[in-house]
């Protein structure tokens, strides 16, 4: 079985992970095997899909474009704040 599903995962360039594989045993080979024993079988032979990152992000990550340039030259100072009541 291991045999299989290596050659299944080989057959797919290592994409896919234990739920695809059985369903591609299932199609291509006829064969029926649980989801969990898939599962199993590959944690064994440190079998892995390949896993691609959802969401990337478009922020600038350095501080120089984030804070705007100080063109008029304020000079800001904040004392204290002062509540009534």
């Amino acid at each position: 079985m291991k045999d299989l599903i290596n050659v299944v995962y080989k057959k797919y360039d290592s994409k896919y992970g234990y739920r695809q594989i059985q369903i591609f045993l299932l199609q291509d080979y006829e064969v029926w095997i649980n989801h969990k024993k898939v599962l199993r079988l590959m944690q064994d032979m440190r079998l892995r899909s390949r896993i691609l990152r959802k969401y990337r992000s478009h922020s600038v990550s350095s501080t120089g474009g984030r804070v705007a340039e100080n063109v008029l030259q304020r000079e800001f100072h904040a004392e204290h704040l002062i509540r009534n009541g």
